[in-house]
């Protein structure tokens, strides 16, 4: 199986949001100023496997990489690698032409 990202609302990852960071999405989203044009993707390694999400932002011809997480347990397979390859095929679908990145972790959990 091939991994897959599908975009879904942030009610449908908010559940795997908690499961990653130990914190509430919608009180993420509500506390950053930058919150517009975002989207939300689960990404599933198999089918039905819900194993991360991305939270991407549109800029102009940017795609900015707003936050993404895998579960624990899925962490250290290459799965990122994935979801960074999925992410930077959507970027290509919608024609950006830079993908950027914010190296700023305030979610000290996420450094496995």
């Amino acid at each position: 199986m091939i991994p897959r990202m599908t975009l879904v609302d942030r009610k449908d990852i908010a559940d795997l949001y908690a499961d990653v960071f130990d914190q509430d999405l919608d009180a993420e989203v509500a506390a950053r100023p930058d919150k517009e044009n975002l989207s939300f993707y689960l990404f599933e390694s198999a089918p039905g496997r819900r194993t991360g999400f991305a939270v991407l932002q549109w800029r102009r011809e940017d795609c900015h990489i707003w936050l993404l997480g895998l579960r624990r347990e899925n962490r250290g397979q290459g799965l990122g690698h994935e979801l960074f390859r999925l992410i930077e095929w959507e970027a290509q679908q919608r024609r950006c032409r830079r993908i950027t990145l914010s190296t700023y972790n305030h979610h000290r959990a996420m450094l496995a």
